[in-house]
């Protein structure tokens, strides 16, 4: 039962890292832009973590939503007979899988942070797409 768990959490961390890490890359010429146009450090962060922050908070409320229909459907169809399952789910359970995304997403937050500093504005103007 733990396995699942942790390889659940290490999972749901790389996706958020890979996630973030592609919205960095793909609006570099964006950060340079607003950072040449005279924004704080603080603003330019917020702008990403933002939208992180956002997208996070959706995919728990779609998330939580949908794993009740899921368990629901499963729970029908599999009998409680031949699998050993729990028959309903404890808000426990969805409270720790918040604060572990929660906990991910500020931890890919500071991660991050290194590379949208790191970005060289001239470098990134300069480039062609």
């Amino acid at each position: 039962m733990w396995v699942i768990v942790v390889v659940s959490a290490i999972l749901a961390f790389i996706v958020l890292y890979t996630l973030t890490n592609i919205n960095v890359s793909e609006r570099i010429r964006e950060l340079s832009t607003i950072k040449v146009l005279g924004f704080y450090p603080k603003e330019v962060l917020a702008y990403i973590y933002r939208e992180t922050i956002i997208l996070t908070f959706a995919g728990l409320v779609i998330g939580f939503i949908s794993g009740i229909f899921v368990h629901a459907y499963l729970m029908t169809i599999i009998t409680p007979e031949n699998v050993l399952s729990v028959p309903g789910i404890s808000w426990q359970i969805f409270g720790i899988a918040m604060l572990l995304i929660i906990l991910f997403t500020g931890l890919v937050a500071i991660l991050m942070k290194k590379k949208i500093d790191a970005v060289d504005m001239l470098e990134a103007l300069k480039s062609v797409d």
